[in-house]
């Protein structure tokens, strides 16, 4: 259930993640009810479709074709990893353990992701971070060490 609930938060805050939150063009002489209390913005279809505002909401973000970094492939990682793949990310994979050779070039059936070394490599090109990794004195400020 872990790697159902990472998988979970990160695709809601990708749905609701946007950069110009507030539209900047409104409205409020020509509403529908004859209102001028109404805050909300009555932009027309062309505008909405320009700031890509569906339903009083941005339109949504997904993890298709998201270049996402998993710090860890335990048992929480490699399932994390697997549930990637299947929506279409652009997965990388750091772990601590050297990976297996069978693994790497025999082309195992799970393996369409890139592995890495650290995660000062593969962040400059990660949009979605997960740290799948167990807590130690090593991994403790991971992303804050510096």
């Amino acid at each position: 259930a872990t790697a159902e609930h990472a998988l979970w938060l990160a695709m809601s805050l990708l749905r609701y993640h946007h950069v110009n939150p507030t539209p900047t063009t409104t409205n409020h002489n020509n509403n529908h009810n004859g209102d001028d209390d109404d805050d909300s913005p009555s932009l027309n279809l062309q505008e909405r479709f320009q700031q890509r505002i569906l339903g009083g909401l941005p339109v949504p973000r997904t993890l298709y074709q998201k270049r996402v970094t998993v710090v860890g492939y335990g048992a929480v990682g490699s399932l994390l990893v697997e549930y990637l793949v299947q929506l279409g990310a652009r997965v990388t994979v750091i772990r601590k353990q050297p990976w297996e050779k069978e693994f790497v070039h025999a082309g195992h059936h799970k393996c369409k992701f890139q592995t890495c070394h650290t995660l000062e490599d593969a962040l400059p090109h990660t949009d979605v971070l997960f740290l799948a990794c167990t807590m130690t004195l090593e991994t403790f400020h991971l992303l804050n060490a510096k």
